[in-house]
């Protein structure tokens, strides 16, 4: 079934009592289930780790249009790895149609990154673990937060994970990883993307694998912080004045 793209914003203005002002919640998500061509761009393939000589890490994206899901991103994952070797292999997509500024748009409280995985095919065969992620590109430096981990040999199925916060994201690059980087929630503008990551914990050593996995259906829905409305400032200034006017008459 093919699913369109959509852009939802929904603002919701609430009282709170005893001199609290009004705020508002801006609640905005965005779904991309075509990949037309324009819509998305590749970002850099990334390896974890360092690499021990011998070992080969590769990954490109592609758009696909299947008979019966419409058009799907495919991940090829070209792996071979030494003795002993640990990696982790990326290769995000970024969505070119939903570019995010907190500074006009609200600070980000949390957000919730969803996905539809696909059972891959591997040359040859194997079982190998994966999880989809969300990434986020903000002045040039990339992060990455997990969505959900699986079996490369489990069925079609919804990865989603709400609540995740800018210390959710780590920064990441070739032989790479900044646990303490993380994406500024309040700052520039941001770009959003998704990718499978690939390990090689099951990968036997120095045997080529070429590995398949796709997805679809990738929404990024943003709860974005609490915005004091500047009509309810201007209501708390004019009570406060009334208080003051009736304070100065009673001491008169």
């Amino acid at each position: 079934m093919k699913i369109a793209k959509i852009s939802i914003r929904a603002l919701i203005t609430s009282s709170i009592a005893l001199a609290c002002s009004t705020v508002s919640f801006a609640d905005i998500a965005f779904m991309e289930g075509d990949f037309d061509p324009g819509s998305y761009s590749d970002g850099p393939t990334i390896v974890r780790f360092d690499q021990n000589p011998g070992a080969s890490y590769s990954a490109t994206s592609s758009q696909f249009d299947t008979q019966n899901l419409g058009k799907v991103i495919i991940q090829i994952f070209d792996m071979t790895r030494p003795t002993d070797e640990f990696n982790v292999v990326y290769q995000p997509i970024f969505l070119t149609d939903f570019i995010y500024d907190p500074t006009t748009e609200g600070a980000i409280a949390s957000l919730t990154a969803s996905a539809k995985t696909f059972s891959p095919t591997g040359t040859p065969p194997f079982v190998e673990y994966g999880v989809m992620r969300v990434a986020i590109k903000q002045n040039n430096k990339i992060y990455f937060a997990g969505i959900e981990g699986f079996s490369t040999d489990d069925d079609t199925a919804i990865r989603n994970k709400s609540g995740l916060i800018a210390e959710d994201f780590i920064e990441m690059s070739n032989g790479f990883g900044d646990p303490d980087s993380h994406p500024d929630f309040a700052g520039d503008e941001m770009q959003f993307g998704f990718t499978v990551s690939m390990t090689t914990t099951f990968l036997p050593a120095d045997t080529q694998r070429i590995h398949h996995v796709g997805f679809d259906d990738v929404t990024v829905r943003i709860d974005s912080a609490a915005i004091p409305e500047p009509a309810s400032f201007a209501l708390l200034g004019l009570g406060s004045l009334a208080m003051l006017k009736r304070r100065m008459r009673s001491i008169s």
